[in-house]
């Protein structure tokens, strides 16, 4: 039983057709400088390196579907302006029996499944079977877009799939922040405890000072105003890590 993992270049007939040795250069280079060092990182064997298109063995279901992320994550980067953007990409990925040649091919029915759900895959983007998608769900948080039963070239029966994706994981020290604002009252209760702290000013204004001295009214009520002022100047949002 294996992971097969299976990408291709999407629509790399035409860009052939528009620039030959160009387009035939920028694959070699994106295959030999991003995509085969992830097949390392996350234990696979590159079993086909055949005209456009990567064929890849893995032991886990998990590291599989974790360098399908990887490789659409790091060829989605966009490049810096003398650079050329990467070629886009198709994924698949397929778990089945296989069966092992002597030569270091890898052979089998789940092998034609995973090459022809590769075709499903749209630039970009990576297609896993039920058979991938039941052993790994609960253990890599990713979306997933039930495609249902596919019917693929040459063959036999029906192949549920899943189109999966998952976003770039957070660099160390930039956890995402979201705000979080001091308690506060609801507006309608706010308003109203305001006014009913000015009238007990009011009221307290009138009987500490005689009538005609306005002067005890106005230097209460400018500290109580400035005190509110100041506290809602100082309930900012905070920022916490989620």
């Amino acid at each position: 039983l294996a992971a097969l993992a299976f990408l291709n270049v999407a629509d790399y007939a035409r860009l052939m057709g528009a620039d030959e040795a160009e387009t035939f250069h920028r694959w070699v280079d994106q295959r030999g400088r991003t995509i085969e060092p992830l097949v390392a990182r996350w234990r696979g064997r590159v079993v086909d390196r055949a005209g456009d298109g990567l064929f890849v063995e893995f032991r886990s279901v998990l590291d599989a579907v974790r360098w399908a992320f990887d490789v659409q994550r790091a060829l989605a980067v966009v490049p810096a302006a003398a650079e050329e953007p990467a070629l886009p990409v198709r994924v698949a990925v397929h778990l089945g029996d296989v069966l092992d040649a002597s030569d270091g091919g890898v052979y089998g029915d789940a092998v034609n499944v995973a090459a022809r759900l590769q075709e499903r895959a749209a630039p970009g983007g990576v297609v896993v079977s039920r058979a991938v998608h039941e052993q790994v769900r609960h253990l890599l948080a990713y979306a997933a877009d039930d495609l249902g039963p596919l019917a693929l070239k040459n063959i036999g029966r029906p192949v549920h799939a899943f189109r999966v994706g998952q976003a770039a994981p957070a660099q160390r020290g930039d956890a995402p922040f979201a705000a979080s604002e001091a308690p506060t009252l609801p507006a309608g209760t706010a308003t109203a405890a305001l006014a009913g702290l000015l009238g007990a000013v009011a009221a307290l204004s009138a009987v500490a000072w005689p009538s005609g001295a306005a002067p005890g009214w106005a230097v209460v009520s400018a500290l109580v105003l400035s005190c509110l002022v100041a506290r809602l100047a100082l309930a900012r949002p905070r920022r916490r890590r989620v």
